[in-house]
């Protein structure tokens, strides 16, 4: 496990790196999977101890191609399943997906590549934060120090999202949109 925790990216809190670990023990990559402990429960290894069983309990029959109750599922019904989601799917991950569905059932390689693609899907996010450079002008040090933090701050997610959406008087302004899909 800690040469999949090792694989992600550096500095993840580690409630997030244990998530991007599951595929080493057989479940889907998660890394919000351990959020559901409470912080204040955090210390205390009976919480860790049941979110993972109630994972495993949950999720790993599906990449072995049961239900919970441990009938097999078949392949003809996840070709079907997957032909109506398929265009929802990014097409970066029909390969992976194609070769799991036409694999046997048990955990193989398909398994696993699944398992670490199901943690990996993108997820909408939506950020609110201050505008901090088109207002008054702070009168302390400290009150420039944090617009310029804060203008950096958002800089830095600007450039990370799809999407930037500056509202002005309840009107969203389109700073960035989504680039062409070809």
């Amino acid at each position: 496990m800690a040469a999949a925790v090792m694989s992600q990216e550096a500095g993840a809190p580690v409630r997030d790196a244990l998530g991007w670990a599951l595929p080493a023990l057989g479940l889907p990559g998660d890394s919000g999977f351990f959020q559901a402990i409470p912080e204040k429960k955090l210390s205390h290894y009976a919480a860790w101890e049941k979110r993972f069983k109630d994972g495993l309990r949950q999720r790993k029959n599906l990449l072995l191609k049961e239900r919970p109750n441990g009938r097999k599922i078949e392949t003809e019904e996840l070709q079907k399943a997957y032909a109506t989601v398929r265009e929802e799917i990014p097409a970066t991950a029909h390969a992976v997906i194609e070769r799991f569905i036409d694999s046997a059932p048990g955990w193989h390689a398909q398994a696993e590549a699944l398992a670490g693609l199901i943690g990996r899907r993108r997820a909408g996010l939506t950020l609110v934060s201050n505008e901090v450079g088109e207002g008054v002008h702070p009168e302390t040090a400290m009150g420039l120090r944090f617009r310029d933090l804060l203008g950096s701050v958002n800089q830095r997610i600007a450039a990370a999202c799809d999407t930037v959406v500056l509202m002005v008087a309840g009107i969203p302004l389109t700073v960035k949109a989504p680039a062409a899909r070809a």
